[in-house]
């Protein structure tokens, strides 16, 4: 089948393809039932908690209630919409080549770097980057001030650099010994050189990192921020919040003014139910009233007679 000239055929590239499920998350926003991700069961105990709170026993307070359940859910799926998007623009190509413009790195280059440095969790690599580079720092040092003297302190001098040697030894083994067998040069001086280069040749964008991560930090939060800033699209953002905000305040005034309606008919109630004992007690008082008058015109007409 043909496609007509200027007839959409939806996003091409990746970023365009995250952007357009983000979009479709957003419109899910609005849907009255539950999503795959979503517990059902927790939003509805969590609703008779609600209805437990207001005491709302009957249709009309539910329906206001459920109303207002509604809309904070709608809230949930905005703020979780929200973070796709942005964690997706996070993980876009575009973010590579903005980033090395901003750093002053080669940009035929920008590809190749890794995504870990510009995820929200980095799984430990810009950490294990700082611990890498102070092995070679340690490295650097040992082999410049290496004696005899020094085995001894090793561990306790160069930390870092007696982990990455002796990690995974499950026998207690000499630093010397380890070193030699896993680097195989001659001297311990130039196992240490090996140790360096094994570091820059098998983790080169680690090395680069920590060679500026401060620096390089600043950039990518302050890209993270721009980028957060387009993603979210402060005007229909605000427009969403504040229209579920406004929705849920009419009906808290409406559950308002449904308590306020119910205790006025119940002092209506009352005070119609006081008005009729004081009319009985008054009718009461009237009849006594009469009989009594009765009694004292019939005591004159025998007097008279």
């Amino acid at each position: 089948m043909s496609i007509k000239q200027g007839q959409s055929t939806g996003p091409k590239t990746v970023e365009g393809k995250a952007v357009s499920s983000k979009n479709a998350q957003t419109h899910a926003i609005f849907t009255k039932e539950y999503l795959p991700w979503e517990d059902g069961k927790a939003h509805q105990q969590a609703f008779e908690k609600m209805c437990a709170h207001y005491r709302a026993h009957d249709p009309v307070r539910q329906g206001l209630l459920r109303s207002i359940a509604q809309d904070q859910l709608m809230e949930e799926r905005l703020a979780r919409a929200l973070r796709a998007k942005i964690e997706g623009m996070l993980q876009s190509e575009r973010i590579k080549m903005s980033f090395a413009q901003e750093a002053g790195l080669p940009l035929h280059g920008a590809h190749l770097l890794p995504m870990w440095y510009f995820a929200l969790q980095d799984d430990g690599n810009k950490e294990y980057a700082l611990y890498l580079s102070r092995v070679q720092e340690q490295a650097a040092s040992l082999k410049q001030q290496y004696s005899d003297a020094i085995v001894p302190v090793i561990e306790q001098k160069f930390p870092d650099l007696y982990d990455f040697v002796m990690h995974g030894q499950l026998v207690k083994t000499s630093f010397l010994t380890v070193l030699g067998q896993r680097f195989k040069q001659s001297m311990p001086t130039l196992n240490l050189a090996a140790v360096i280069n094994h570091i820059s040749e098998k983790y080169p964008h680690h090395v680069d990192w920590a060679a500026d991560a401060l620096r390089y930090q600043i950039i990518i939060d302050g890209l993270h921020a721009q980028m957060e800033l387009e993603a979210m699209d402060l005007d229909k953002t605000s427009r969403y919040i504040t229209m579920f905000q406004n929705r849920r305040l009419k009906n808290l005034q409406a559950l308002a003014a449904q308590d306020m309606h119910e205790r006025q008919l119940q002092v209506f109630a009352k005070e119609s139910a006081q008005s009729a004992q004081l009319d009985t007690h008054s009718h009461a008082i009237l009849e006594l009233d009469g009989v009594s008058e009765n009694q004292d015109m019939q005591k004159l007409d025998a007097l008279v007679a």
